[in-house]
């Protein structure tokens, strides 16, 4: 992920981190790492003799009710439920995962951890169209707490749009990914809304449905991958600082997605739509470490760290 800050003075929220790291989530690791490799083998095994039992419970309905379309529709029903028992290892795994590892990780920077949130933003981010519509929705994931006497809320959000077609009704995903939610005890004046670059089309319509007039920067890396609107443009030059740019940028590098987001009120949201979900074990195969998500967790922290930093150096001058 690239760091616009990785040439400043080491930052002070890191300071012990090495030694808690190698005290407390270290062996941690190493245990998920097993952990992981017994949920491995159960599911291989569980797939061993449930593949067949339901390839043969399929044979034997069409033989016996010589209804060849009933036998197929069973046979995908059981294959549906014996794959989930296979996989129930991996979501045991994924459990501990979150309930150790997140919680140990998330303490060190005297944060708050919540597996299953029930409070969501998602009210604010469909007003400010940073997420589609929607109708069915989870979180999960959520690491919150107070940093420079700013709330920090972040929290893994699934949106989901309800489909039909002839036979069936069905979800397909919408938004999945984290969000970012900053509460700042001073109120904004206006509303700026940052939005990922789409088509010459996509963003005449982004325009006519956005609040405010088009704000022009002179960042020419930033405006190849943002579009920003603001009510009060003088005030969204100010928030958009050079630092809070490549912040941005970092995160669209690091969440590989185009991350967008919102000053509204006394709040400041970031969303990214990576379809991924973080410390997950990803089930037959794994694209990275758990060390390596930790890092990248780390690296996200510090980025919303600075973030603060930043606007609440600017909020003291009297924005």
């Amino acid at each position: 992920m690239a760091d616009p800050y990785e040439n400043q003075t080491p930052a002070p929220w890191l300071e012990g981190f090495d030694t808690y790291r190698a005290k407390e989530l270290d062996p941690l690791l190493e245990e998920m790492d097993q952990s992981r490799q017994r949920a491995l083998a159960k599911a291989k095994q569980r797939m061993m003799w449930v593949a067949p039992l339901v390839l043969l419970a399929a044979g034997l309905l069409w033989v016996f009710t010589q209804n060849p379309m009933f036998a197929v529709f069973a046979g995908f029903a059981g294959g549906g439920l014996g794959y989930a028992f296979v996989k129930a290892p991996f979501s045991e795994h994924n459990h501990l995962v979150k309930r150790e590892l997140v919680t140990r990780l998330a303490r060190f920077f005297d944060l708050n951890f919540e597996l299953k949130p029930v409070v969501t933003p998602v009210g604010a981010l469909r007003r400010l169209g940073l997420v589609s519509s929607y109708d069915r929705k989870s979180a999960e994931d959520r690491v919150y707490g107070v940093y420079e006497g700013v709330e920090i809320d972040l929290v893994e959000l699934h949106l989901e749009q309800k489909r039909r077609s002839k036979n069936r009704t069905y979800y397909v995903t919408v938004f999945r990914g984290p969000v970012f939610v900053f509460s700042f005890p001073k109120r904004f004046n206006g509303r700026t809304i940052i939005k990922s670059d789409a088509t010459s089309v996509g963003n005449w319509f982004t325009g006519v449905f956005s609040s405010g007039e088009r704000v022009k920067l002179e960042d020419p890396e930033f405006e190849r991958h943002f579009e920003v609107y603001g009510t009060d443009q003088v005030e969204a030059r100010y928030l958009l600082t050079p630092s809070f740019m490549e912040a941005l940028l970092g995160l669209r590098q690091s969440l590989k997605s185009g991350v967008q987001a919102a000053f509204d009120g006394g709040q400041l949201y970031i969303t990214a739509n990576n379809n991924q979900d973080r410390f997950e074990s990803g089930g037959w195969s794994q694209d990275e470490t758990m060390a390596q998500q930790v890092d990248r967790f780390v690296q996200e922290l510090g980025v919303v760290f600075r973030i603060i930093d930043d606007l609440n150096l600017q909020s003291r001058t009297g924005l």
